[in-house]
């Protein structure tokens, strides 16, 4: 038996915009400029300063859970080996901060026309509640983020 396609049209009047949720009016210029002018650069001050929590904040999780791997097995080789060249590691997983500020908004920008062109599949009945689970922001899990990722820090470097 093949299984019906759907076939909804891909959810192109949705605004990428509208799916932003806090500070819609600081994003909607940006996301103008990276659709007229194909830039792909923009400084995000709050993404520059919590890099991997502003990811998870704005339901971008796998790019900030992946930052903090990343810093947690570099402080947990520098802490547990007492090598320069692991501190030194520790110390260049802030460049990803830096990237986080200057090229997040762009990732975010990506994110939410996924989310967009993904809605456009899922049956009526079930799209709003899919695009509120993909988009916007969620405070508690940056939240857990943050307060698992001091413990965690806490415990690869004093254990």
């Amino acid at each position: 038996m093949k299984q019906k396609k759907s076939n909804l049209p891909v959810n192109s009047d949705i605004k990428i915009e509208d799916l932003v949720g806090k500070n819609r009016e600081y994003y909607k210029p940006i996301f103008e400029k990276f659709d007229s002018e194909g830039k792909s650069k923009e400084l995000n001050i709050y993404a520059l300063v919590f890099g991997p929590f502003w990811y998870i904040y704005r339901k971008m999780t796998f790019l900030g859970v992946f930052i903090i791997a990343l810093q947690l097995i570099m402080c947990t080789l520098a802490a547990s080996l007492d090598n320069i060249i692991f501190t030194l590691g520790v110390v260049a997983t802030f460049l990803l901060y830096l990237k986080a500020g200057y090229y997040g908004n762009y990732d975010y920008y990506k994110r939410l026309k996924q989310v967009r062109d993904e809605s456009g599949t899922i049956p009526e009945k079930h799209r709003e509640r899919f695009i509120n689970d993909k988009s916007g922001v969620d405070m508690f899990i940056t939240i857990c983020w943050v307060v698992a990722s001091i413990i965690m820090f806490i415990y690869a470097v004093f254990m």
